[in-house]
């Protein structure tokens, strides 16, 4: 039986070069990544139409292959279409900044307010005054993605900034402490950088990479570990001069403020490495993202790793009610509210349902009376045979595990001895929250009072080859959560 979604979100994360598909479905207490796509791209314009005929393509054959039509449509806009500025604006309350924000835009944009898409966040202070997040586009490039996807019949509901959805999405995953900490969001030519504190984004700059080999390996299959090392260091003076720049032009930041932790959101191959490099170069805590997608088999993501994640945050933005949400969209373009309700279809639902049972309970309860003197007989006779039945359910249950054991024995034979080799060795301290085997390699996830014990312990299994740490060890209330690649010694090696 298929699963009923309430709603379904696309998240399209347009970039230079490229673009990745997400497709979130939300059920009642949960959202889930159902599929996702990524493909190369030239930059899109209305001079260049075979650029145009390929996205177009490419997403409608996303949506065929996934047989869905989402309710809400998510773009995310390159950083460098986009003017940030944060200022703090003295108002009565939230409903009069409206009317002093156009003003607030003439004052800090260049261009005429009129050729002008612009989208703000206000939060409240201690000093009876708000922080503003004023983001503008021009108009003509709004207009112009509006129309592109409207072409599949599928106009967005938003067009948003990707670093306020990998903000959300952190926050939504508990990731981010509202301490002061950094975005990185790292691209084959760019990399925007945020500066977080409270929640918030402070400052929000897009600095060029300017390397040629970084951006050629970006999009590769695979590349190893030494080139992704090298070039990782090369682009990393860059990045620390831009952060110390974002960092210096934070003018409500104390003296003797400190960096907590750093963020990375995409980085193909060379994110381990950038998250290696910046957390030795700066002494702080480097945290390398990747969305928990429970069913990674069946995503249908074909790109390299580590830059899907953003268009996971946007379709996930999509199926955030939240008001205080930034959308380029003009008023006139947004989709109109449906009126359909799911709760208030349910309650009514229930309420019919209840009438029905309501007009037979006077029938049940005459069939009940008529029935009392033979479900008294055959109690009885149920007594006698209850013990033969309980043997027989034992039986078909003991049948059915066995036939479950063998079917993972012959699609593969090493799992039930690895699983049963993992239960002996792994420490009490330590909870395995995804463990996978695929050919002989086998990767494991989860939380441990001390991750860095767990090589020795794992490399001192015969079944078990070069263990080492996928990704870098991330420090949480529970414990240290890891993330373990090694190699499984085969039935016959």
């Amino acid at each position: 039986m298929k699963p009923i979604y309430l709603e379904k979100s696309l998240g399209i994360d347009i970039r230079d070069r490229s673009v990745c598909l997400a497709l979130i479905g939300k059920r009642l207490r949960s959202s889930e990544v159902l599929a996702s796509h990524f493909f190369e791209m030239e930059p899109l314009s209305e001079e260049k139409k075979s650029n145009e005929k390929i996205f177009l393509e490419e997403i409608n054959q996303f949506l065929l292959d996934n047989e869905t039509l989402p309710e809400i449509i998510v773009v995310g806009v390159p950083k460098n279409f986009v003017s940030f500025k944060t200022f703090h604006l003295p108002a009565p309350d939230q409903k009069s900044i409206q009317g002093i924000i156009e003003f607030e835009l003439e004052k800090h944009c260049i261009a005429n307010i009129d050729d002008l898409c612009y989208a703000y966040q206000a939060f409240p202070t201690p000093e009876n005054k708000f922080r503003i997040h004023l983001s503008s586009v021009n108009k003509t490039i709004i207009e112009y993605y509006f129309n592109l996807i409207k072409r599949l019949n599928i106009p967005p509901s938003i067009i948003h900034l990707g670093s306020f959805s990998n903000l959300s999405l952190l926050k939504s995953q508990n990731e981010y402490s509202n301490s002061l900490a950094v975005l990185l969001d790292i691209g084959p030519s760019s990399t925007d950088i945020a500066i977080l504190k409270d929640g918030n984004i402070l400052n929000l700059t897009t600095t060029q990479l300017n390397n040629k080999k970084f951006s050629e390996g970006y999009f590769k299959s695979s590349l190893p570990f030494e080139a992704c090392e090298h070039y990782a260091r090369s682009i990393l003076p860059a990045i620390l001069s831009e952060i110390e720049n974002g960092l210096s032009a934070c003018s409500s930041l104390e003296s003797g403020e400190t960096v907590e932790t750093i963020y990375i959101f995409r980085g193909s191959h060379y994110s381990n490495a950038l998250s290696s490099l910046l957390e030795k170069e700066t002494s702080v805590e480097t945290a390398l993202y990747s969305y928990p997608i429970e069913n990674e088999d069946d995503s249908n993501y074909n790109g390299p790793p580590n830059i899907i994640d953003t268009a996971i945050a946007l379709g996930l933005t999509g199926l955030n009610k939240t008001k205080n949400k930034l959308n380029f969209l003009p008023p006139e373009l947004r989709p109109k509210k449906k009126s359909f309700n799911i709760k208030t279809t349910i309650g009514i639902g229930i309420a019919a349902i209840l009438l029905m049972v309501a007009g037979i309970v006077g029938q049940i309860v005459q069939n009940d009376l008529a029935l009392k003197s033979l479900s008294d007989q055959f109690k009885k006779v149920k007594g006698q045979a209850g013990d033969f039945e309980k043997i027989d359910l034992d039986f078909q249950g003991l049948d059915r595990y066995g036939k479950i054991l063998q079917s993972i024995e012959k699609e593969n034979p090493l799992k039930l001895p690895i699983l049963n080799e993992l239960t002996k060795i792994i420490p009490r301290d330590t909870w395995l929250i995804d463990t996978s085997l695929k050919n002989n390699e086998l990767e494991i996830k989860g939380i441990s009072a001390s991750a860095s014990k767990l090589i020795p312990i794992l490399e001192s299994s015969p079944q078990i080859l070069d263990a080492n740490f996928s990704g870098s060890i991330v420090k949480q209330k529970e414990g240290e959560k890891f993330s373990i690649k090694s190699t499984i010694k085969g039935k016959y090696d």
